[in-house]
């Protein structure tokens, strides 16, 4: 190849073949990149230089503005070619990372103008995809980003679990469409369903990046979940008492009360008599504890049905023990006098 590439005279097919193979085989991009720019230049119009060139520059340099202008020239030269539904899918995604990062560079004060230039790339990348899609219905690739397209601007999740499905119906191996389909289960509320999809992904491939990033994130979704749910059925199997409700449980009985002895006696009597103490006030048998909530039969929880609230009868009177009286300093001084007085003037 090396001899087909030195050779005269030149042809851009065989600079071309040789970038092709130190991309695949040797890893060496630079190379590559030069073999490339030497094909485009003795024939500009080599669409498979074109798109390989562009792909080349946006996974190692990043410079989706001059692999735009690639994919660009590529497209009027095989409009209708086999390769258009690839080039296609490329453009879309270019233009959905140039929305991604014009809004990410928003400021107050250009909100407005980004925003419409933003929709316009968004809804020209879901155009081009839609595109590739009709040149192309069995392609993987464009089913998986025309998928994520739907899902992510258009909110449409049925229309893009439908893509992902039909895309594991021609390739169920493919992890990236595994763990996309796996988000996107996720994002429903299906978290079991997820983990199980994302599972299989990296059974397929333990080292794949963003499928094992997926099933952490699911997998912290089921842990709030889990708590959640215990923290409510914690919450139902014992409710907070409702303070102020007299609803009388069937288990609490205030007419008599234990003692140590095991034996029971009447509130307000002593406990070695049955008359009621004469500092003891009287409760009213009809008041009970307030619990709230009832349990019902099978396990649901329903608000008890309250009685009406009794009227306590009037208790009864009690006499007040009897009450010291506080003497000042004068009162105690007038009460020395007067002793004195009295012992002084009568004979006992």
């Amino acid at each position: 190849m090396q001899r087909a590439v030195q050779g005269v005279p030149r042809i851009s097919e065989h600079f071309f073949s040789y970038a092709v193979f130190l991309e695949e085989h040797m890893q060496a991009t630079t190379s590559a990149q030069m073999m490339y720019v030497k094909a485009l230049e003795l024939e500009p119009s080599h669409a498979g230089a074109l798109v390989n060139m562009g792909t080349l520059l946006v996974t190692t340099r990043n410079d989706t503005d001059t692999a735009h202008q690639l994919f660009t020239l590529a497209l009027a030269q095989a409009p209708a070619s086999s390769d258009a539904a690839g080039i296609s899918n490329n453009l879309g995604l270019l233009g959905h990372q140039k929305a991604m990062r014009m809004h990410a560079k928003c400021t107050k004060p250009t909100y407005q103008t980004t925003k419409t230039e933003c929709e316009s790339a968004y809804f020209g990348s879901l155009a081009l995809l839609e595109e590739a899609l009709l040149l192309d219905p069995a392609s993987v690739c464009v089913k998986n980003n025309l998928a994520l397209m739907k899902a992510h601007l258009m909110h449409e999740d049925t229309r893009a679990e439908t893509l992902f499905n039909e895309a594991l119906l021609a390739e169920p191996s493919n992890i990236g469409v595994l763990s996309n389909l796996g988000l996107l289960v996720c994002s429903s509320g299906q978290l079991r369903k997820a983990d199980a999809i994302l599972m299989r992904a990296l059974t397929l491939n333990p080292s794949h990046a963003a499928a094992a990033q997926n099933v952490r994130f699911v997998r912290r979704l089921m842990d709030k979940q889990r708590m959640h749910q215990l923290a409510q059925r914690h919450r139902l199997q014992y409710p907070t008492a409702q303070y102020g409700r007299t609803v009388p449980p069937s288990s609490i009985s205030t007419a008599t009360a234990p003692i140590a002895g095991g034996a029971t006696r009447p509130l307000g009597t002593s406990p070695t008599s049955s008359t009621p103490h004469p500092n003891s006030i009287s409760v009213p048998h009809s008041m009970e504890v307030g619990v709230g909530w009832q349990p019902a039969e099978r396990g649901a929880f329903e608000p008890a049905q309250l009685p009406p609230v009794p009227v306590p009868p009037a208790a009864t009177t009690v006499p007040a023990p009897f009450r010291l009286l506080r003497i000042s300093e004068s009162g105690v001084r007038m009460s020395t006098r007067i002793c004195k007085y009295l012992y002084a003037h009568i004979n006992v």
